[in-house]
């Protein structure tokens, strides 16, 4: 609570009831909005520095910062480049790598081959070579390669088969 401004008010035995949906009184239109709060991730700072690191994502900036339609399907927000909605990373090859890994080896669907990781992946980022470094990072993935999918064709109705072979 430091850097707040805030005061505490006491309030006596009768007054000092507990708030609920039916006890609420409307709030008066004069009360103004004392304080914002915004969650900014630490590893878009990283992405932005990575702009300045390659010359193609800098130049992107440069001429959004000049005029925002200059170049279709870009866009800027706070400092980010956005490719049709998606952030796009660029050549940061570092973050590449660890949003690959992140999403790729997910608690909830990771390790589920090139085209879901891919999918995954692509919702969210943009950058030059995202698909071809999507495969290079899931064939190079130990768990993949240790469990790898089988690819037969599973039987429709094996009910089926075991009466046929009864008989």
């Amino acid at each position: 609570m430091l850097g707040l401004q805030y005061r505490i008010i006491y309030k006596k035995g009768v007054d000092n009831n507990a708030a609920d949906a039916l006890s609420r009184c409307p709030i008066p239109e004069s009360v103004a909005l004392s304080a914002l709060s915004v969650c900014v991730p630490e590893w878009t700072q990283e992405v932005i520095e990575g702009y300045h690191q390659d010359p193609d994502s800098a130049s992107k900036v440069q001429t959004l910062c000049i005029n925002n339609s200059a170049i279709p399907d870009f866009t800027i927000k706070n400092g980010l480049l956005y490719f049709k909605g998606r952030m796009w990373i660029g050549n940061n090859v570092p973050v590449q790598q660890k949003i690959l890994a992140n999403l790729h080896t997910a608690a909830i669907g990771g390790h589920s081959g090139i085209t879901v990781a891919y999918h995954r992946i692509r919702q969210l980022f943009a950058w030059t070579s995202l698909r071809a470094d999507v495969a290079k990072f899931v064939q190079h993935c130990d768990v993949c390669q240790k469990a790898k999918e089988e690819h037969v064709k599973y039987l429709s109705h094996p009910v089926v088969l075991l009466l046929s072979q009864k008989l």
